[in-house]
């Protein structure tokens, strides 16, 4: 009975372990994206929406590389930041930068994470955007 309850607490610990690493090492907040940005505007922002939705407002500095050319190069995917830099990745809402954060780690940019909320937060927190 013992044995088994210890193997309960083991499984649910590795679990919850995982399951928090995992979402702490590919998103952040919408607020402390947004204090890292007022900190320093010039933060490597990549924009992962269609070049239509980028062309209708983004934060501004993002460099648009849309999940779909992401998805295409996988782990040879090049951007113009080095492998160390923190990026930051933004869509519309949060959604498809989690993907494209993911494909980034596996491409070598391990500090790539997905701005929660996305643009769609960026506007609602009454932030212009660049056209």
């Amino acid at each position: 009975m013992k044995l088994r309850i210890l193997g309960s607490l083991f499984v649910f610990s590795i679990y919850s372990a995982c399951s928090t690493q995992t979402e702490s090492s590919i998103e952040v907040s919408y607020a402390n994206f947004e204090a890292a940005y007022r900190a320093n505007p010039k933060i490597h922002v990549l924009d992962v929406r269609t070049p239509q939705e980028y062309q209708e407002g983004h934060v501004p500095g993002a460099v648009l590389l849309p999940l779909q050319d992401i998805e295409a190069k996988g782990r040879s995917v090049s951007l113009p930041f080095a492998k160390e830099d923190q990026i930051y990745v933004i869509c519309r809402s949060g959604r498809r930068s989690v993907t494209a954060a993911k494909i980034l780690q596996e491409a070598g940019y391990n500090k790539s994470i997905s701005v929660q909320g996305g643009t769609l937060a960026w506007i609602k927190n009454g932030n212009s955007v660049e056209r």
